[in-house]
């Protein structure tokens, strides 16, 4: 395997040499991983174009290429190849759709950036007559992101091709767009175990049905994200197409105010209404802005299964705790924020333990904490999430916090061991782990 990033220093003429020496030198050469962001304005195209065409045939050809670049690679062969992962590429620009051309067949894992519905399944190329992924697995697409799409006529959707690499004013894309190939009709994935979309700004349910399946072919989708603005992510999501899905993530890049909770609520017990009773794995991205009170909507039919949730939002205590007794099998748990009153000391934490007469658990399955109190430097937070939430997890064994929080929590345990009161009230405490936040 070859990793390669661009350097300023090459000169125009020596990138030519450069592949023909990789060349001589990785005769056997199966992976390719390249990230440069600069070979559209230094050379009009993409610099590693030679070597990648010389390893896309043969016994040896390439099993692997990962670009991160400007500009996709021109190919002189259709892509046989497992494992293509292209990031950054503005797949938009008129002639990209003739620079790529990729063998459905073949591919096992595919990640495609800032690709245009448009032209999306233009990029493919079979040798049946149906566009079918026989061995696809794994399918990530990021739509071009400064694209605009804004309803017009009933049955069209407007591109804002302002920041495109078009000149012409807007034009009407169907409705439909993404959702049919001009050659090959529409698209089949038998195998598909993995999905994820973001910001599609056409008809995402429409879309979502070419991964539903159809006969002969069934949906095997197991693992599903989807991530947009409130425009791109419709509330009327039918998720029951994916009869296997077991993990969900849905991201809402933009904020929700005040006026969107209804929006929310509709979205979020739409997913969670459709969604297969076996679930096992959930992930919720929204980021809220001034809303002072929301009420997170009861998880069913999928609440006596979840193991997994991440919530990056803030969420009230008392709605956490709440949340989690309706969860009894929940393992892991990730939440960015918790709003509590603050324990202004470690001597009142103590205090307020020792007078409690009891700490009722709130969950018996929860092994695994992480919190970042939104980055919070005041120990008040981290005391209270001590007294609230974590005394009242009698399985919990890791808690994950900011680093900066590790050595105040280390020693706020500590205090309470020696103390005697983990050994009444929480004796989990004694064996807790706490350390770094990490991703």
């Amino acid at each position: 395997m070859v990793n390669l990033q661009h350097s300023s220093q090459i000169a125009k003429g020596e990138w030519e040499q450069l592949n023909t020496d990789l060349s001589i030198s990785l005769p056997s050469l199966r992976q390719i991983s390249l990230d440069d962001l600069s070979s559209h304005d230094a050379y009009g195209h993409l610099w590693l174009n030679q070597l990648i065409n010389e390893h896309m045939a043969g016994p040896h050809r390439l099993t692997s290429l990962r670009v991160f670049s400007d500009t996709p690679p021109r190919l002189q062969h259709p892509i046989q190849i497992t494992r293509l992962h292209i990031d950054g590429v503005t797949f938009s620009r008129p002639l990209a759709p003739t620079w790529l051309r990729i063998q459905a067949e073949c591919l096992q894992e595919l990640t495609l950036g800032s690709v245009s519905p448009q032209s999306l399944w233009d990029l493919f190329t079979s040798t049946r007559e149906q566009l079918v992924f026989e061995q696809l697995r794994s399918l990530r697409l990021v739509f071009f992101w400064t694209s605009r799409f804004v309803p017009r006529a009933r049955n069209a959707i407007v591109f804002d091709s302002d920041s495109s690499d078009s000149s012409s004013d807007d034009y009407e894309l169907p409705a439909a767009c993404g959702f049919m190939t001009s050659r090959y009709g529409q698209p089949k994935f038998p195998q598909l175990q993995s999905l994820e979309l973001r910001r599609f700004a056409g008809d995402l349910p429409q879309f979502l049905t070419l991964f539903a399946g159809s006969p002969p072919y069934r949906s095997q989708l197991q693992s599903l994200v989807l991530a947009g603005l409130k425009t791109e992510l419709p509330a009327h999501l039918d998720l029951a197409l994916f009869p296997h899905l077991q993990s969900l993530d849905v991201r809402l890049v933009d904020y929700i105010r005040e006026d969107d909770q209804l929006y929310l609520i509709d979205l979020l017990t739409q997913a969670f209404g459709s969604a297969p009773s076996h679930l096992s794995r959930l992930s919720l991205s929204i980021n809220f802005d001034q809303i002072p009170e929301f009420q997170f909507p009861s998880l069913m039919p999928f609440d006596q299964s979840l193991r997994s949730l991440k919530l990056v939002m803030e969420i009230e205590v008392g709605d956490l705790l709440q949340l989690l007794q309706r969860l009894p099998a929940i393992d892991f748990l990730i939440v960015e924020d918790i709003e509590m009153s603050p324990v202004t000391s470690l001597a009142l934490l103590v205090q307020r333990l020792r007078d409690m007469e009891s700490l009722s658990p709130v969950s018996l399955s929860l092994t695994q904490l992480h919190t970042l109190l939104a980055n919070s430097r005041n120990p008040h937070a981290y005391y209270a999430l001590l007294l609230f939430v974590v005394c009242r997890l009698p399985q919990l064994y890791l808690l994950r916090v900011p680093e900066d929080a590790v050595v105040l929590l280390n020693k706020a345990v500590k205090t309470l061991v020696s103390a005697g009161i983990a050994a009444n009230r929480a004796p989990h405490l004694q064996h807790l782990r706490v350390l770094p936040w990490a991703l």
